[in-house]
């Protein structure tokens, strides 16, 4: 992955720390980290800033396919081929919780624009859309997916 400041068309620095292709890499919403995914089964998020890893997670058992940051900045979802959708707490450093649906590879995942709900679509040629409940409760955050619809593409 290469970091390029486009004003003035040079390269800022390579992140080389994946040992497969990267399939995915979003910005989180404040704009001063990235997230990447690859075959290597990882996710790893950077400061842009410090070009300093500053979160790995030996994610899944398979390769992941994309990832998507709530809009708060506080939580991932991974998507990957061993059917599974996972959230990440990314305050805590761990997985939340781990989703299953889809009869197949986990292919795509976003959020809303205002993160209540969040959509995965799959290799089985479904779209599922989730409702998402980040509620806080006495013990930290208590998460409560449900779905909603199916969709067949």
């Amino acid at each position: 992955m290469r970091l390029w400041d486009v004003e003035h068309r040079q390269e800022i620095h390579t992140f080389t720390d994946h040992t497969g292709m990267v399939n995915s890499v979003k910005f989180h919403p404040d704009g001063t980290c990235v997230a990447s995914c690859s075959r290597d089964k990882k996710i790893k998020i950077w400061d842009i800033r410090s070009k300093r890893l500053l979160q790995h997670y030996d994610a899944h058992s398979d390769n992941i396919n994309q990832i998507t940051f709530h809009p708060s900045g506080n939580y991932l979802i991974s998507a990957s081929d061993d059917a599974r959708l996972k959230i990440w707490d990314l305050r805590q450093g761990r997985l939340a919780f781990t989703l299953y649906g889809h009869e197949g590879g986990c292919t795509a995942s976003t959020f809303s624009a205002g993160g209540d709900y969040f959509a995965t679509g799959g290799s089985d040629n479904i779209v599922m859309i989730w409702k998402s409940n980040f509620e806080e409760n006495a013990n930290g955050m208590n998460f409560l997916y449900k779905l909603l619809n199916l969709f067949l593409l």
